[in-house]
């Protein structure tokens, strides 16, 4: 009977993300599928049904709606519904997601075949910004996938194009351990400057700071002795070791190291909370974070090679 109700919708690609309940119920028969009723807002007595995407008729809604314990008596304010949309091949996009037969036409959003508000979002900001650098005969966004969570989805979506609406996942990117949420304004603050994007002097001034952390870290050297005296737990082996090295460990925190070094590192402590987490981050993960940027010079190496236009 469900298939029946679903009918030629079966066919439609939708997200995997937002997958509707008769389609659950279709791919996973037997199992249980769990509705959360989330209140609208602390003033209004409307109650979405979290879990419950559908776009079945509105009375084959009112019946499931009257079947879930406690809502025998429910009236539905407005019946889900589907869109269905078209898309251009993404393929058909250069990567500044101009178009390549109609230049200067610049293309964001589902049309490109995406789905979610940030994917959208963010092709709005490249291709907005695109256009007026083209109109300015300028270069461009030097957006790749090795400085940007943005160059990864651009760059799938204009060469292997998409069989499903895409969404951009931290698995997507072969970089990700450089490409954090938490350092997105100081790998992007130079960029934003050259294109006139932002106002960066906040920017550069944690960048300044992060800098100056880094250096103070890697200047405190001390040898397993000294570091054993003031409660730090490391190997006497008897090579000297920086602050900045003892915080590759999990077993000690910044505060930790600070402490134990003072007065020589407590100038740290003023800094914003931002900074102090951004250096022990890099700390924490320096050997990985190292090894990861030599993966990005032979990827920027790869990229630099030309293939001639007559290749067969």
């Amino acid at each position: 009977m469900l298939r029946s109700l679903v009918g030629s919708e079966m066919c439609i690609r939708d997200s995997r993300y937002c997958i509707s309940i008769e389609k659950k119920g279709l791919r996973f028969p037997g199992r249980r599928h769990h509705v959360w009723l989330e209140p609208e807002g602390i003033d209004s007595n409307v109650i979405y049904p979290a879990g419950l995407s559908t776009a079945m008729s509105a009375e084959v809604q009112q019946d499931v709606i009257r079947s879930i314990p406690g809502l025998e008596n429910a009236q539905i304010v407005q019946p889900g519904y589907a869109v269905e949309y078209e898309y251009c091949d993404p393929r058909e996009l250069l990567g500044s997601l101009e178009s390549k037969r109609l230049g200067g036409l610049y293309m964001a959003g589902q049309i490109n075949g995406t789905t979610g508000y940030e994917e959208a979002a963010i092709q709005g900001l490249v291709a907005g910004a695109n256009a007026g650098l083209s109109c300015l005969g300028k270069p461009a966004l030097p957006l790749d996938r090795a400085n940007s969570m943005a160059g990864v989805m651009v760059d799938d979506l204009v060469t292997t194009g998409v069989t499903e609406p895409y969404r951009m996942f931290t698995s997507r990117a072969e970089y990700r351990l450089s490409l954090r949420a938490d350092n997105a304004d100081l790998r992007l603050a130079q960029m934003a400057t050259d294109f006139c994007l932002k106002d960066t002097t906040a920017t550069f001034e944690k960048a300044r700071l992060v800098d100056k952390g880094m250096g103070m870290l890697e200047g405190c050297l001390r040898s397993p002795t000294e570091w054993r005296k003031t409660g730090v737990k490391v190997k006497l082996d008897g090579h000297l070791r920086s602050a900045a090295k003892l915080l590759s460990s999990r077993e000690v925190g910044l505060a930790d190291i600070v402490e134990a070094a003072e007065p020589e590192l407590d100038p740290i402590l003023s800094f914003p909370p931002q900074v102090q987490d951004q250096v022990e981050t890099i700390c924490r993960y320096r050997q990985y974070l190292d090894r990861q940027d030599q993966q990005v010079e032979q990827f920027r190496v790869d990229e630099a090679l030309k293939l001639p236009a007559d290749l067969p």
